[in-house]
């Protein structure tokens, strides 16, 4: 739990959107913890929110629509 432990800290603390997503793919597959699939969203839409595109792919893979957090600029 230690290095989970250090990741959530990374993640809040620093807000890491690396750190953020992998959080959220820790909570999606249970590597470490039980499966929690409303940690993982939050986790992921945190990240989202920062512009992290794998983390935008895992929540539309969730089924969650891009309105429903708060999607980055488009810089097209």
């Amino acid at each position: 739990m230690r290095i989970l432990d250090n990741i959530i800290y990374r993640a809040e603390k620093f807000n890491d959107v690396k750190a953020q997503y992998q959080l959220g793919v820790i909570f999606q597959t249970g590597d470490r913890v039980v499966p929690d699939a409303e940690k993982a969203r939050h986790w992921f839409e945190l990240a989202a929110e920062l512009g992290h595109e794998e983390a935008a792919r895992a929540l539309a893979g969730m089924g969650v629509e891009p309105e429903e957090y708060q999607a980055w600029d488009d810089e097209d």
